[in-house]
């Protein structure tokens, strides 16, 4: 609703990192879980065994992250004029940036990307394959 600033759009590293954190510290011990250093050295070597591939799925998701931050930060920097403007000053440049806003989410961008706006894609419905969920992070597969 752009009452709140959005978080910062985040690296394809710490996407990796906070989406195979859990299972990191899941095959430790209990006293080695507790060790920041060492699971984050772990992390570290894993991000630098992936393939260049499985990385592009996370480069994948830093550029998606990059989209959401910029269209929510839009939407707050034109919900804060608005709330400022509600004041009773008169002026409508909030009105009409909003105007603007909506006119260039509604335009499609083409193969060439000359739209000014990127769509960003709604969140989806959580989907079943097999008798696991997908989530909206990527996590890594066991056993490979």
């Amino acid at each position: 609703d752009g009452s709140e600033p959005p978080k910062e759009n985040k690296k394809a590293f710490t996407l990796f990192c906070n989406g195979t954190r859990r299972e990191v510290k899941a095959s430790l011990d209990r006293a080695s879980r507790k060790d920041k250093s060492r699971v984050n050295a772990i992390l570290k070597e894993r991000w630098f065994a992936l393939s260049g591939e499985k990385k592009d799925i996370w480069k994948k998701w830093q550029v998606w992250d990059e989209k959401r931050f910029h269209f929510q930060r839009k939407v707050f920097e034109s919900a804060g004029r608005s709330h400022s403007e509600a004041g009773g000053n008169g002026n409508s440049t909030s009105k009409r940036a909003e105007g603007e806003m909506n006119e260039q989410a509604a335009v499609p961008s083409d193969a060439k990307g000359s739209a000014n706006m990127v769509h960003i894609p709604k969140k989806k419905k959580k989907r079943v394959i097999g008798d696991q969920p997908l989530s909206s992070i990527p996590k890594k597969q066991k056993g490979t």
